[in-house]
């Protein structure tokens, strides 16, 4: 799906691309989903190959501060934002 959905982004001339469950270690590289150490979003939006936007769905409890800010650093300081769902 996610595959298609980038092909189709592409074919239209998009700059955009949309990776799926992306793992970071603490160096900002993309490894396995959960490797050890690792910190991950449910998607990255990616501009020219660049990412540009990190998004994470939260069913319970959301990130502190802190693991927020660690996130945005492993994805290159960029926006990270966590959609809560379900009662809160």
């Amino acid at each position: 799906m996610n595959n298609q959905f980038n092909a189709q982004l592409q074919d239209c001339g998009s700059q955009f691309s949309i990776a799926a469950e992306q793992f970071r270690d603490a160096a900002g590289n993309i490894v396995a989903r959960r490797a050890t150490g690792s910190l991950g979003v449910d998607a990255v939006v990616n501009q020219n190959g660049v990412p540009v936007l990190g998004m994470d769905l939260k069913t319970g409890a959301g990130w502190s501060a802190n693991t927020v800010n660690q996130v945005q650093m492993r994805f290159n300081n960029i926006p990270v934002i966590q959609i809560r769902t379900g009662p809160r």
